[in-house]
């Protein structure tokens, strides 16, 4: 009977951990997503930039772009740590 309920017990908690799992690895398909689309756009502002000073929203100064960049680049440097972490821990989840 005790022996039961520990095996209960355990069932229960490895679906817990599936569902964390799961639920991490949604996430981290989303965050994926959002680097390889802030990566692109970072990539696409450095070669409009080189390219020439129009936007879509007309002319705008090398000091604008710059910043933007520098703030698509900093949005980027958030989510790729973000996604790590959530790497490691859907790692640790793993292991247990």
């Amino acid at each position: 009977n005790r022996l039961e309920e520990q095996i209960k017990e355990k069932e229960t908690t490895i679906r817990q951990q599936l569902e964390e799992i799961d639920r991490l690895q949604y996430q981290n398909g989303r965050m994926t997503k959002q680097v390889s689309t802030l990566t692109a756009q970072v990539e696409e502002q450095k070669k409009t930039h080189t390219q020439s000073t129009w936007s879509m929203g007309g002319l705008i100064s090398g000091k604008q772009q710059q910043e933007a960049i520098q703030k698509a680049e900093s949005d980027l440097a958030v989510l790729r740590d973000e996604l790590m972490m959530k790497i490691q821990e859907n790692e640790e989840l793993h292991m247990r």
